[in-house]
C-alpha cells in the first residue's frame, strides 16, 4: 500500500511538473523581489504575454501533429510589418479600415501557414527544413518591404492608430485587467474547446499519435496537418499586431526576435510530445507563464539578457528530462 502511494505521488509530480515548477517559481520570485506580486508588475506580465499565448498555441497545434514550425517568429514579424504598412502607406484613418488591415494581416499569416502545410503534408518535406526555408523567406520579405527601416505609427494623426494603441493600453475599469488579456483568454478557451470537445481536435491528436491508422481509416491526414500550420500562421501574424500596437511601431528586426524558440520552449515545458499526439492548451499557457516569470524576476534583479537565456535553456532541459522520466514511468 505504501509503495502504491509513493508510485502515485511520483506519477503526480511527473504529470504535473509544469504546474509545480510554475508555483515554485512564483514563490521564489515573491521572496526575491517585493515588487513581483505588485498589481502593476502582474498586469505588465499578463499584457506582455498575449502575443506569446497566440504563437504558443499555434506552435502546439503543429507539434501535436508531429511537426514543428520554425517560421513563427518570421510570420509574426511579417504580420507586424503588414499592418503597419497598410495603415501608413494606404492612409487608413477609420476603424473600419483598421479592421480591414487586421483581416489582411491574418490572411497573410494564413498564406504563410498554408505554404508550410503544403510543403510538409503534401510534398512530404521534413517540417524542420520546410519551415526553416519559409522562415528565411519571411525574414527577407519583412526587410525588403520596409527597406530595413522601422515603421512608426503616429498617434493623434489617424483614428485607426489611436484605436489600435488605445486597445493595447486600455484596462478593465472594474478589475484593472488589460483588455488584451481578455483576447488571450478567449483564444485559450476556444482552443481548449476545439481540442477537447470537437472531432477536429481529436483528429489532430490522432494524426500525431498514429498517422498510419488515421490514414487507413479514410481520414484526409494531409488536410488536417495543413490546417494546423494555417492556424499557426494566422495566430502568429495576429500576434504581430499586438507587438506593433504595444511599441507603436513595426521593425523588420522583429523577425529575428526569437519568438519561435520561446513558443516551442513553452510547448515543451508544458509537457507536449515532440513526436506528436500529446499536448495541452492549458499546460502550454503554463509553460508561457513559466518563461515570463523567469524573465520578469531577472529583469527586476537587473540581470542582463544573455544570462537570462542560459537560465531559460536550463529550464527547458529540466522540463524535457522530467518528460522523459514520465515516459519511463508509463
Amino acid at each position: 500500500m505504501e509503495k502504491i502511494k509513493k508510485t502515485d505521488l511520483k506519477a503526480f509530480f511527473v504529470s504535473n511538473n509544469a504546474v509545480i515548477i510554475f508555483i515554485l517559481l512564483v514563490v521564489i520570485a515573491s521572496c526575491m523581489s517585493p515588487n513581483f506580486l505588485s498589481s502593476r508588475n502582474v498586469m505588465n506580465i499578463l499584457r506582455q504575454q498575449v502575443p506569446y499565448v497566440l504563437i504558443g498555441i499555434g506552435a502546439m497545434l503543429t507539434i501535436m501533429t508531429g511537426g514543428i514550425d520554425l517560421s513563427i517568429g518570421a510570420t509574426l514579424g511579417v504580420g507586424s510589418v503588414v499592418i503597419a504598412l497598410v495603415i501608413t502607406k494606404f492612409g487608413i484613418m477609420s476603424v473600419g479600415g483598421l479592421l480591414f488591415a487586421v483581416l489582411l494581416t491574418a490572411l497573410t499569416g494564413a498564406v504563410i501557414g498554408l505554404l508550410n502545410g503544403v510543403l510538409v503534408a503534401y510534398f512530404k518535406m521534413a517540417a524542420f527544413i520546410a519551415t526553416l526555408a519559409v522562415m528565411t523567406i519571411g525574414q527577407g520579405i519583412a526587410y525588403m518591404s520596409t527597406n530595413g527601416q522601422p515603421i512608426r505609427l503616429v498617434s493623434d494623426e489617424s483614428r485607426a492608430v489611436d484605436v489600435l494603441v488605445e486597445f493595447t493600453k486600455s484596462k478593465d475599469p472594474i478589475l484593472g485587467i488589460p483588455t488584451v488579456v481578455y483576447v488571450a483568454v478567449a483564444v485559450i478557451l476556444i482552443f481548449c474547446f476545439v481540442i477537447k470537445k470537437t472531432a477536429y481536435g481529436r483528429l489532430l491528436i490522432a494524426c500525431g499519435s498514429n498517422e498510419a491508422a488515421v490514414r487507413l481509416s479514410g481520414i484526409h491526414v494531409s488536410f488536417y496537418k495543413t490546417s494546423a500550420y494555417v492556424i499557426c500562421g494566422t495566430l502568429s501574424a495576429l500576434a504581430g499586431i499586438f507587438v506593433t500596437s504595444r511599441a507603436s511601431s513595426a521593425t523588420p528586426a522583429t523577425v529575428n526576435g526569437g519568438y519561435e524558440l520561446d513558443a516551442i520552449a513553452a510547448v515543451v515545458i508544458g509537457g507536449a510530445n515532440l513526436e506528436g499526439g500529446k499536448a495541452s492548451v492549458v499546460n502550454t499557457v503554463i509553460g508561457i507563464l513559466i518563461m515570463a516569470v523567469i524573465g520578469n524576476i531577472m529583469n527586476l534583479m537587473s540581470i542582463a539578457a544573455y544570462p537570462q537565456k542560459v537560465v531559460k535553456g536550463m529550464i527547458i532541459i529540466a522540463a524535457v528530462l522530467l518528460k522523459g522520466l514520465g515516459n519511463k514511468k508509463e
